[in-house]
């Protein structure tokens, strides 16, 4: 199975390394392709601040956990995407969480699942 990923994603494997998101990208989906458009290393970058002040980590030891989870991780450029598949996620998604068009966009290019923790996301 092939996936896309939200950052929140990523972001929570980094926040608990230990815990359940993470073992599921390292353990359960180990042999499986993780996607995301380039944008997700952006976003992972927005709040590299804010996780650090709640790990505790140095900046070193982010560094080697993030290198750790884009090895996992196959970073599309957004500009590869059709514009119609961008069309469709802003229908699917515009009203209930805008933020994530391109990973639906990427999504529906690729014809793999999404996984987000988006508690009002609908299924597409």
């Amino acid at each position: 199975m092939n996936l896309v990923v939200d950052s929140n994603i990523v972001i929570s494997a980094l926040i608990k390394p230990p815990g359940d998101i993470a073992k599921v990208l390292f353990n359960q989906l180990g042999k499986h392709q993780l996607f995301g458009p380039s944008y997700l290393f952006d976003e992972v970058i927005k709040y590299k601040h804010r996780i650090l002040f709640i790990t505790g980590y140095s900046e070193s030891e982010f560094q080697k956990l993030l290198y750790h989870l884009l090895k996992r991780l196959h970073l599309i450029d957004g500009s590869l995407i059709y514009d119609i598949n961008y069309k469709r996620a802003f229908k699917l998604i515009n009203s209930i969480y805008p933020k994530d068009i391109v990973y639906v966009a990427l999504s529906l290019q690729m014809h793999y699942h999404f996984w987000t923790s988006e508690k009002n996301f609908i299924a597409v």
